[in-house]
């Protein structure tokens, strides 16, 4: 398995990259994220519990560090990607 930090996933996301965020808000509860697809500079990824989302690059990236806190759970695998 790779060493993937938070910072390369925010930067070159790849399909199943799966991270945990906190964000500030609502009802600041932590939310998993899976990576599904990158395409050219689009991020496709499922957020557990809501549904299925796209955000350009910079958006996903900016979503990342504004978070509260942010974990990875399992790194992507060029290999083994689910």
């Amino acid at each position: 398995m790779s060493q993937r930090s938070i910072s390369h996933i925010a930067e070159n996301p790849m399909p199943g990259d799966v991270i945990e965020l906190q964000e500030s808000g609502e009802d600041d509860c932590e939310r998993l994220l899976r990576v599904l697809a990158v395409i050219e500079d689009h991020v496709g990824f499922k957020e557990y519990g809501k549904g299925r989302f796209w955000l350009h690059k910079k958006a996903w990236k900016a979503r990342i560090e504004r978070s509260t806190v942010r974990k990875v759970f399992r790194p992507g695998d060029h290999d083994l990607p689910f």
